[in-house]
């Protein structure tokens, strides 16, 4: 199957450092405009292999109902994505010692490079980089003791300090910086990197998780702390604005940004699994019927993994539920 630059990439999880991912963390998709799409997993979830093993990366493509291996790991590895402009996959593959190793190979297969003790990792926008937390695991607490926040370049395939600590990352898509959030004891501390002059600086944000036009950034429940969504420019925190944010917001984590004012819930939800999509501009809440995966490029459909495979729903055919009755996790 040709691969390439054409591909946009979608991917579970990369905005879900905080709240931990779904049993479907390792399935990632990407949208072709032709109209394919192809999923790559492992096949611990089991929906998309044919062994009850986590070591494999498969590849379907869902037009032409086929199905391939293209690389095999020695250990079960998650959090799997595929770069925005194509052609290379990152997973975190565990290790004995509780330390995960960040892999990256490319859509043939083709292992490119192993960085060992990664905890959280986000590309750039462009695919050409990978920032990524580094540290052991901390075997008395559920977490990890940083040792630095590194930038790693495709291209000359080496690594560059950003921080020299950093609890949370995320790359911001309307300025291109990398901006790190500063964990215990300095929690709500962000730094702001620039990768192309190297420079780091404070910021005066208040989370890292901005909108993809920068108007909102929003802070998710770190550790029992409660979501908190601000304007960007003013710092003013607009929380009680929504009802629906602001009631229970200790227990408020988005998955992350669908658009520019739509906000992505997990609903607490067990059988079967759905996704709660909330509108700043309307109010209005929205459920999709699954997982939701990965999103077409104009933000017209979704694709969600329902119980009967991975399906393509309009946004606009989405059934309206009441802000009051929804429960996301």
């Amino acid at each position: 199957m040709a691969r390439g630059n054409s591909y946009l990439a979608a991917v579970l999880g990369t905005c879900a450092l905080l709240t931990g991912l779904s049993a479907y963390a390792e399935l990632g998709v990407c949208y072709e405009e032709s109209g394919n799409v192809l999923v790559y997993g492992g096949s611990w979830y089991g929906f998309w292999s044919k062994s009850a093993d986590s070591q494999t990366v498969w590849v379907r493509d869902a037009s032409e109902e086929t199905e391939s291996a293209i690389w095999q790991g020695t250990r079960p590895f998650d959090h799997l994505a595929l770069s925005p402009s194509g052609g290379v996959i990152a997973l975190l593959e565990h290790t004995p010692q509780r330390s995960p190793c960040l892999v990256l190979i490319t859509t043939d297969g083709t292992e490119l490079n192993r960085l060992e003790g990664v905890q959280k990792y986000v590309w750039s926008p462009d695919g050409a980089q990978v920032a990524y937390i580094a540290g052991p695991s901390d075997e008395d607490y559920p977490g990890f003791k940083s040792t630095g926040t590194w930038v790693y370049s495709l291209s000359s395939n080496a690594s560059t300090k950003a921080y020299t600590s950093g609890y949370d990352l995320n790359w911001a898509a309307f300025d291109g910086s990398l901006y790190i959030w500063e964990g215990s004891p300095n929690q709500g501390l962000v730094h702001r990197y620039e990768p192309r002059t190297q420079e780091l600086c404070e910021s005066e944000y208040k989370g890292i998780f901005f909108s993809p036009d920068g108007k909102y950034v929003y802070r998710p429940n770190y550790e029992g702390t409660p979501f908190r969504l601000f304007l960007t420019q003013t710092n003013e925190e607009v929380t009680e604005k929504w009802p629906f944010l602001a009631a229970r917001p200790e227990r408020r984590s988005p998955e992350g940004w669908l658009d520019e004012e739509t906000l992505v819930f997990h609903s607490r939800r067990a059988n079967p699994k759905t996704d709660l999509l909330f509108s700043l501009r309307s109010g209005t809440l929205k459920e999709a019927p699954g997982k939701t995966i990965a999103y077409t490029s104009d933000k017209r459909h979704l694709f969600v993994l329902a119980p009967t495979g991975i399906e393509k729903v309009p946004v606009a055919a989405l059934a309206e539920v009441s802000p009051d009755g929804a429960d996301p996790r």
